[in-house]
């Protein structure tokens, strides 16, 4: 039996424990939609945009990572450390 595998509009699907968050690959979150910030069956925030100077701001990164997989990103040391 061969399984049969759907493909949706992009997205981006964080979760944690009982916390998920979906939202747009610039990380939007329009109304309405299904999107949002879920807590177990309530969802928390249904609606976010950022803006700067009263322009949406350009997406930074989104990409998929493996599982488990290290990401590391460079640090400043504090000045008084």
């Amino acid at each position: 039996m061969a399984f049969k595998v759907h493909v949706g509009p992009p997205q981006i699907a964080i979760h944690q424990g009982q916390t998920v968050l979906v939202s747009e690959p610039d990380g939007r979150i329009d109304w309405p939609s299904e999107k949002g910030l879920y807590f177990l069956d309530t969802r928390i925030v249904s609606n976010w945009t950022i803006y700067a100077n009263a322009t949406i701001m350009p997406r930074a990164s989104s990409s998929p990572i493996k599982p488990f997989s290290p990401k590391t990103a460079p640090s400043r040391r504090a000045p008084w450390a």
